[in-house]
């Protein structure tokens, strides 16, 4: 199980407006939709997030992931 960071991307992204990584965004993958399947996920805010490098808020998830035609699935336990 890998653990990701899940958050809304800036909308002049669209419409690959959720990003998924792994902790930095080096590792970022853009999508236009993100389904979750017995995950369990837990909020995080950063109020020194700039939304440009670092997410203000965004939800912590652990599970496999795979993009498949723009929108990602992650995989829980």
């Amino acid at each position: 199980m890998t653990k990701y960071r899940v958050y809304f991307n800036r909308h002049n992204e669209f419409p690959q407006v959720w990003s998924i990584d792994e902790g930095d965004v080096e590792t970022e993958v853009n999508v236009k939709q993100l389904i979750m399947v017995d995950v369990r996920a837990v909020t995080h805010y950063d109020s020194t997030g700039d939304n440009v490098n670092t997410p203000k808020a965004w939800f912590e998830v652990h599970g496999r992931l795979e993009v498949r035609a723009g929108v990602a699935y992650i995989f829980g336990e």
